[in-house]
């Protein structure tokens, strides 16, 4: 482990409670995150803190993960079901027209 000296603010650090609200994560995954190096955490009298930094850097890289995923709405699946619904109505007319 690297420690590092740092001047930070203390109002610029949040509990791992105050962080899982905002980056909208259970608490165990913010410790898990931390455990595995991928959160940055500071430590101050037994307490451990997450810098705001921090926790912006987090927030913008969901922000641009969510830009790149695909709309979980995908309207082109709706468009499909509609397809394949009205080519089923055609179909059944079609067939229903022939017995007369």
């Amino acid at each position: 482990m690297v420690k590092i000296k740092a001047a930070v603010e203390i109002e610029d650090l949040y509990d791992v409670d105050a962080t899982a609200d905002l980056l909208g994560m259970g608490v165990a995954t913010i410790w898990r995150r931390i455990r595995n190096g991928e959160i940055i955490k500071v430590r101050i009298a037994g307490r451990t803190l997450i810098p705001k930094s921090e926790i912006e850097r987090i927030k913008n890289e969901q922000a641009a993960e969510e830009a790149r995923a695909p709309s979980q709405r995908n309207e082109g699946n709706v468009t499909r079901h509609e397809d394949k619904e009205s080519h089923l109505f055609q179909m059944r007319d079609e067939d229903c027209s022939s017995r007369l």
